[in-house]
């Protein structure tokens, strides 16, 4: 049975762990950064994986270390690949929820609160995702990543449409038998 809490402010809300696994991306990573900090839901930590940047991506997360207490970073040497530093972000994770996002997202303000209250008000659902605009690099909208359901399960009935990029589920799977994912019928 899944830990039911309250969503009222400030009574017990659950920490979400959100993790972003970075490769050379100071470019964007401020933003991305930036994003999560000004989330509307504030009981969160922010694990950065730097995965072995040759570029000034340790240095903007450094910044932000010094300016909040929710950032903390691990940093491989070497470039391990985007799954490796997902998984060793997952496994510090600290939270009862996990977020995750790519180095070059930008997060609605109010991503994370609607994605927790839909899962603690829907305890059958363990995952939820996210519609997606597209963004140039110069943070113009270019186009939409939008799930059209019911075409998706009329050729693939089984398929779960949860952007890699921005899912959040909950961290103890042992308590999940039984639970859906966010994308089910």
């Amino acid at each position: 049975m899944t830990k039911k809490v309250s969503l009222k402010k400030g009574k017990n809300l659950p920490l979400v762990s959100v993790i972003i696994p970075a490769h050379n991306a100071g470019k964007f990573i401020t933003e991305t950064i930036e994003s999560i900090l000004r989330q509307t839901y504030k009981n969160l930590e922010l694990m950065i994986v730097n995965d072995g940047s040759t570029d000034n991506t340790a240095d903007v997360i450094k910044q932000f270390l010094k300016k909040d207490k929710r950032v903390c970073w691990i940093s491989y040497q070497m470039n391990r690949g985007e799954s490796a530093a997902a998984n060793l972000g997952f496994f510090v994770a600290k939270g009862d929820y996990i977020a995750r996002m790519d180095a070059d997202d930008i997060a609605h303000p109010e991503r994370i609160a609607k994605q927790i209250d839909f899962l603690e008000k829907n305890p059958d659902y363990i995952v939820v995702g996210t519609q997606a605009h597209i963004i140039d690099g110069e943070g113009e909208i270019i186009g939409e990543k939008v799930f059209n359901l019911p075409k998706l399960w009329s050729v693939a009935p089984d398929a779960s449409p949860v952007d890699y990029g921005a899912p959040l589920t909950l961290t103890a799977p042992q308590q999940t038998v039984g639970r859906k994912t966010g994308a089910q019928r």
